[in-house]
């Protein structure tokens, strides 16, 4: 068992056998009925990690946030006041129950890997 730092196409490539089974903590995780997964699928050409949805969830906030204000502060006011996140991860069950990976054997993982991360169902 490992943390989101191990949540990384490198990992299933570099570790060949040794990481069959490992199982991993993230904050989010791939889906094949995600809409934001699978359209950064289609545009990045593979499954992305939760840096990739926080990171456009952070981008998309602060887009909206500039969007309503005329100036610096009320960018940090609106900010501050909250915007809903709406797209990768509007699901806050993370919260409480943290997702888990698991390297599996098989296709659909990076390239020169006999393995990619599926969802563990608990």
């Amino acid at each position: 068992i490992g943390g989101d730092r191990l949540y990384n196409p490198e990992i299933l490539v570099d570790g060949e056998d040794a990481i069959a089974d490992l199982v991993l903590a993230v904050p989010w995780k791939y889906e094949e009925k995600n809409e934001f997964a699978l359209a950064a699928m289609e545009l990045w050409k593979g499954r992305v990690s939760w840096r990739t949805a926080a990171a456009y969830d952070v981008t998309d906030t602060l887009i909206r946030a500039v969007a309503e204000a005329s100036d610096r502060s009320e960018v940090i006011d609106t900010l501050g006041a909250g915007i809903e996140i709406s797209e990768s991860n509007a699901n806050f069950e993370l919260f409480i129950r943290v997702p888990l990976v698991q390297a599996v054997e098989g296709s659909g993982g990076p390239a020169g890997s006999q393995y990619r991360f599926d969802p563990v169902a608990f």
